[in-house]
């Protein structure tokens, strides 16, 4: 190994390191959550960094370097396959999600409008749908009459369909310009209040984000059985997501690894988990998985839960 390439391994190592310590030493500052979310990037550069450090006889405290962002983003990442506690159910019943962020401004896509088929869920959403998709997703109406749709030409359309009544309805605006829909669903068992939201990135309108998800958590804590889908534009390990745990939200990926659903277009594998289902109440999930690539960046999420009355 050069000497160069030797310099460039433990300058990336000190900048991984820093990236890793950031966002427990300053949660608040908007640096924390934009470096917060590659832990899957992370982890195997620290790991790579370990086996160098290893073999080349670096100093011990490079390979404990190492070694400690191995173990942390290992558990990181592992915490996330560890089953969540599932809530004691009276009379529960299934509930079968999918939610898709299809991209704006791209043509249909077949293979994702398959994937939704496949799945035959009770309850379909989406984001950055536009006038485009109205025709394209008329087929759910024949399973999920109820639906409620906010075409859009930007980025920011939302649409849901649903086997059960959507009751009271209504598109909100809880920041200028972005709406979020809010309907109470009544299931077999119980009623619960489903949310589908589209949080603006934070590395671009981070003030919008923040406030975006203040509100959001407002509304969740309202209601003591809630199922809230949509690209949130956040990782489980951004120090943002903590405000969702603390409204009493559970992420439906626990248990299933963290299921990364976005990357840049062009990379085959998805890198960040930022699409997710959030459930809180008398809700269990039995499964959670992630859809296949299509023409958007995102790939579509699809959660089984069991809905009941706690005992």
């Amino acid at each position: 190994m050069s000497a160069l390439t030797a310099f460039l391994l433990r300058a990336g190592l000190l900048a991984a390191a820093a990236a890793a310590v950031l966002p427990w030493l300053f949660p608040e500052a908007l640096v924390s959550e934009l470096i917060s979310p590659f832990v899957l990037l992370y982890l195997p550069f620290f790991l790579l960094a370990a086996v160098v450090a290893a073999l080349r006889r670096w100093r011990l405290p490079w390979l404990l370097l190492a070694a400690g962002g191995v173990g942390a983003h290992g558990y990181a990442v592992g915490r996330l396959y560890r089953a969540a506690e599932r809530p004691a159910l009276a009379t529960p019943q299934p509930l079968r999600i999918c939610f898709a962020n299809v991209l704006a401004g791209r043509r249909v896509s077949e293979p994702l409008l398959a994937w939704i088929r496949e799945q035959d869920p009770d309850v379909a959403a989406f984001a950055e749908v536009g006038p485009h998709y109205d025709q394209a997703l008329s087929f759910l109406n024949e399973r999920m009459p109820y639906s409620l749709e906010h075409f859009a030409t930007d980025t920011f359309g939302l649409a849901v369909y649903s086997r059960y009544p959507l009751e009271q309805a209504e598109v909100r605006f809880l920041i200028p310009g972005i709406p979020t829909f809010t309907a109470l669903l009544p299931t077999p068992s119980a009623t619960l209040r489903l949310i589908v939201a589209h949080l603006p990135p934070p590395s671009r309108r981070p003030d919008e984000h923040a406030s975006h998800l203040r509100a959001l958590t407002a509304l969740v804590r309202a209601d003591p059985a809630v199922v809230l889908l949509g690209d949130l534009n956040i990782s489980p390990w951004s120090p943002r997501f903590r405000l969702l745990a603390q409204a009493g939200l559970r992420d439906a990926r626990q248990g299933f690894g963290p299921a990364p659903t976005w990357s840049p277009k062009p990379l085959p594998l998805p890198l960040l988990p930022l699409d997710h289902v959030l459930v809180k109440g008398a809700i269990a999930v039995n499964a959670f998985q992630v859809g296949p690539r299509n023409r958007s960046d995102h790939r579509p999420v699809f959660a089984s839960l069991e809905i009941g009355s706690p005992f």
